[in-house]
């Protein structure tokens, strides 16, 4: 089960490492909207990990 609860975490990290990207790369061509909802989901992301993590 830890195993597995690593893997998770490892895949949110690196969700979390695109995301940021993402936003780099669009800059200003996205809206105010769109950045908040990536925020958002990187904001779900780290919360989730630090869930797991506890749980590990």
């Amino acid at each position: 089960m830890n195993k597995q609860l690593e893997l998770i975490i490892a895949r949110l990290e690196r969700a979390n490492v695109q995301l940021r990207k993402l936003l780099e790369s669009y800059g200003t061509k996205i809206t105010e909207e769109e950045v908040n909802e990536i925020l958002d989901e990187i904001l779900k992301n780290e919360e989730t990990i630090e869930k797991l993590k506890k749980g590990l």
